[in-house]
């Protein structure tokens, strides 16, 4: 068991081999072996993240991404604005 299949696990969106643990309040790597908070969790929520796609997607789109990562949510850090380019 990995934290990337936690349902803690909240993978960053630039960054998608680290991600949030909103359990443990800490950002872990997706490959990190779980801890014991791990929750499996399932896909039952109306709307998931696929981060292979980096899309949204309803619950009647899941066909169209078998084999995809999907997340409940992606993390978006504070200060994302750091890594990102400047439009002057």
């Amino acid at each position: 068991m990995r934290c990337e299949s936690c349902a803690y696990w909240q993978p960053c969106l630039l960054h998608y081999y680290m991600g949030y643990c909103s359990k443990l309040d800490r950002f872990t790597f997706g490959e990190n072996e779980a801890c014991n908070e791990y929750f499996k969790g399932t896909l039952e929520d109306e709307f998931f993240w696929c981060i292979d796609c980096k899309t949204y997607l309803h619950r009647s789109e899941m066909s169209l991404h078998v084999g995809h990562r999907m997340y409940k949510n992606f993390f978006i850090d504070p200060l994302i604005y750091v890594e990102t380019y400047t439009a002057d």
